[in-house]
């Protein structure tokens, strides 16, 4: 305990001196105890119910204190034989005090981490660029200064030398955290039934009603223009476990409603317990009916349909449909093909944000269709979460620049760039979102995109 009173002293103030810690091996090795414990607590406290232990994270916390032990072996060896000008003295050079200390450093970045952590919970704003990227060079910042101080302690170096020595030190630990990033104990258990809220269902009550949602919502569209280049919106939230699908439709389609005159012409199907009195579910069999009803609606010579479905994802690939305790067949790229096709719906922009995604576009893509993936077919995509508004992808891509432009492939290539900052930042592997833009689409969009941005000038 007194070391790691004096850790949070040293991390907290940039102050202490080598007598307030007590250095053994003893302490080297309760003191990563104590900081296993610390991170599991925090990743608890820093996520929601209802959680999964991750074991792997034993794994990457252990990889991260064996680093810091090498930092600490190699810089003791390193600053005693500058210091004494002899590698005779180098061999001497003990390297339990650097250890202890920077032992109980580590001990309180699990507590600043799972602080900030838990901050986001609260202010999902914080995982938003710029601040995101405030925080993490804050973060980074803050370890170079009580990494700094740790050596300090040990060493009667020069204060040059050891800041070049540190700044080598945490450059390696950049690259090696981006590769194996730190792991949570735990993480919000994303396939719990109780996670879409628990509430008690009449499964065969629900089913029965699902044909007088898709009726009543195919009835609610507005007729087709002759003439006119018409955008038909359909929204599919895939997966009721986590309520960011959810809330990601809702805003999606809103934004459709006021910027791509699809109000009225808009369908949403959703797997939620909060929408099942009058959304039908998403589910295999409510989409294909959906699609030929819009079908046969369309103008199959020029109205667009924009198809936009969010969920989790398998390498298989297939979209996860998850409603429990229904169970619901998952879709596949043929499936999907298959749907539209057999609907007859010629344009297509088709938008797949789920985890393997891009799994999708070879089956999807040809020249009348714009088809765009939130991740590569061998990627995870990120920010699925039971408090997020959007997806990392959901809101780079709808929410912070299709709001601010009516093209599609536009908007694809900033929040492309802006989610590979974001990924950067947190140490992620890059999701790769992909793009296949047919070239007979390609116009018809642009004259769409035309004549949305002329009626909305002219509007009052």
């Amino acid at each position: 305990m007194r070391n790691l009173w004096a850790g949070l002293r040293l991390a907290s103030t940039g102050r202490g001196a080598a007598a307030d810690f007590v250095f053994s091996i003893d302490q080297v090795v309760l003191l990563a105890i104590a900081t296993t414990g610390l991170a599991a607590m925090g990743s608890y406290l820093g996520s929601v119910p209802p959680r999964d232990f991750y074991l792997p994270a034993i794994e990457s916390l252990s990889f991260r204190l064996l680093l810091t032990l090498g930092f600490a072996y190699l810089a003791t060896r390193f600053l005693s034989r500058l210091a004494v000008g002899s590698s005779a003295g180098a061999a001497k050079a003990d390297v339990t005090p650097l250890a202890v200390v920077l032992f109980s450093l580590a001990a309180v970045e699990r507590i600043v981490v799972s602080l900030l952590d838990l901050c986001e919970i609260h202010l999902p704003i914080l995982s938003e660029e710029p601040y995101s990227t405030a925080v993490g060079l804050g973060v980074w910042g803050w370890l170079f200064w009580v990494t700094f101080g740790a050596v300090r302690l040990t060493s009667t170096l020069a204060p040059g030398r050891i800041a070049l020595i540190v700044g080598a030190y945490l450059a390696a630990l950049w690259s090696v955290s981006s590769a194996v990033p730190l792991e949570p104990f735990f993480e919000t258990d994303s396939w719990s039934q109780a996670a879409s809220g628990g509430a008690a269902i009449d499964a065969e009550q629900v089913m029965y009603d699902q044909r007088d949602h898709v009726e009543r919502a195919l009835s609610s569209l507005a007729p087709e223009r002759p003439g006119v280049a018409d955008l038909y919106f359909v929204a599919f939230a895939g997966d009721a476990s986590q309520a960011v699908f959810r809330r990601e439709v809702e805003s999606v389609r809103d934004l459709f409603g006021r910027s791509f005159d699809a109000r009225n012409r808009s369908i949403s199907l959703i797997n939620s317990d909060e929408t099942i009195d009058h959304t039908p579910l998403a589910s295999s069999t409510n989409l294909a009916e959906v699609l030929a009803g819009i079908g046969q609606r369309m103008d199959p010579a020029r109205d667009v349909l924009f198809l936009f479905l969010t969920s989790h994802g398998t390498q298989t690939p297939e979209l996860a449909i998850d409603f429990a305790p229904i169970p619901l067949r998952q879709i596949s790229p043929d499936d999907l093909r298959d749907m539209l096709d057999e609907a007859g719906i010629r344009w297509r922009v088709i938008v797949i944000s789920a985890c393997f995604s891009g799994g999708f576009i070879e089956t999807l893509e040809n020249d009348e269709s714009l088809v765009m993936t939130a991740s590569a077919a061998d990627r995870e995509s990120f920010g699925c979460s039971h408090d997020a508004d959007f997806t990392y992808f959901g809101r780079a891509y709808f929410d912070q620049e299709l709001a601010r432009t009516r093209s599609f492939e536009a908007a694809f290539e900033a929040a492309r760039a802006r989610i590979d900052a974001l990924e950067r930042n947190e140490g992620l592997d890059s999701s790769l979102p992909q793009m296949a833009m047919g070239a007979k689409i390609r116009p018809l969009l642009r004259e769409m995109a035309e004549r949305l941005e002329m009626e909305a000038d002219a509007a009052p």
